[in-house]
């Protein structure tokens, strides 16, 4: 099983979606919150951010970019189990100041184009929905 966290979160400057830890980073750095929630934030994505290798980039062709189901998806593995917990933790806190976010599971993701330890990176099944598990605001 693969696991995905995604959000709709739209910062107050751009008017474009946001990825998960890019909101849980604008909402540590302008969010309205209380310290010990900043500070367990920062810590958990701290964490992540030195135990998750950055993925390559992927270079696409104008017509991929229109064809969002060939964008390259991230998905933890369900071995990283420190890291799906901090995961976790991130999303209880943009919860928590009414970020909402969904918790994507899949058994394939697509057609794999990186995998390290923790991660595969992969390019969406045409049909993904027989494959895909949705876990609301709910602990893995």
């Amino acid at each position: 099983m693969f696991t995905k966290f995604i959000t709709l979160f739209l910062d107050d400057l751009h008017d474009e979606e946001k990825g998960f830890i890019t909101a849980a980073r604008y909402l540590c750095e302008n969010g309205i919150m209380d310290e010990a929630q900043r500070s367990t934030l920062q810590e958990n994505l701290n964490w992540i951010e030195s135990h998750l290798a950055r993925r390559p980039d992927f270079h696409q062709s104008p017509e991929d970019e229109e064809n969002t189901i060939s964008i390259p998806m991230t998905w933890l593995k369900e071995s990283a189990y420190e890291h799906l917990d901090r995961m976790d933790k991130i999303r209880e806190i943009l919860e928590e100041n009414d970020i909402l976010v969904e918790v994507l599971q899949v058994e394939m993701p697509g057609e794999i184009v990186y995998e390290d330890e923790h991660q595969v990176v992969a390019i969406p099944f045409q049909d993904i929905e027989p494959y895909l598990h949705t876990v609301f605001g709910s602990s893995l």
